[in-house]
């Protein structure tokens, strides 16, 4: 359930650190092209992020049930932090320090992260486990135009259509980093409708005929 945070507040602010408690990578990747960094852990892994952020993923319905089921924890300080999961005070605490400079500007981000968003973190923290996720697949079936399923000749195989997660497109190409939020539903509305025309010319056709 914790990747609502590796999805919103992560991009948006937030850092995530493994049960070490260090950082191992550029949050702002997104919820899909940052899981297979949580995955690489071979571990659990810890969301952290403020007040602030807090208010951000209260929007989303999964977040709020999260909340509700005491996935959750705050605290005032790092150290009381990192004691929730019994994560290292010291390495929590060295996380969040250099991870505000970077956002500050004070030094360049050790994973290469530019955008910080709402960070730095400040005042009251909250920590919540993260754990890598599968929404959708991410590239499948070549199709034509219409969403035509075709053979390995290209040549479509006839009465079968496929669109969305279903068939290759937006997302796929570099695995899990080429998935931007919305590609899944935008790809199955948009090749949905053609194939659908597809589908109503060729049963027109075969009427007709």
């Amino acid at each position: 359930m914790g990747i609502v945070i590796d999805g919103r507040g992560a991009q948006e602010a937030g850092q995530i650190v493994n049960g070490a408690g260090h950082r191992f990578g550029d949050e702002s990747a997104g919820y899909s092209g940052y899981t297979p960094n949580v995955m690489a852990q071979n571990g659990p892994c810890f969301a952290i992020f403020d007040q602030k952020i807090f208010d951000v993923t209260a929007a989303e319905e999964e977040f709020v049930e999260l909340v509700n089921y005491g996935g959750v924890k705050k605290a005032e300080t790092p150290a009381a932090l990192a004691a929730c999961h019994s994560l290292d005070p010291a390495a929590v605490t060295a996380a969040i320090e250099d991870y505000n400079k970077a956002a500050r500007g004070e030094r360049a981000d050790a994973f290469g992260r530019r955008d910080f968003a709402l960070a730095p973190l400040a005042d009251t923290l909250y920590v919540c486990r993260v754990v890598p996720g599968l929404f959708h697949t991410q590239g499948g079936l070549m199709v034509d135009d219409d969403g035509r399923v075709l053979r390995g000749d290209r040549r479509p195989i006839a009465n079968l259509f496929a669109g969305g997660g279903a068939a290759v497109g937006l997302s796929g190409r570099t695995g899990a980093g080429g998935y931007a939020s919305g590609n899944g539903l935008l790809s199955a509305i948009g090749l949905g409708r053609l194939a659908g025309i597809a589908a109503a010319r060729e049963i027109e056709g075969e009427r007709a005929s």
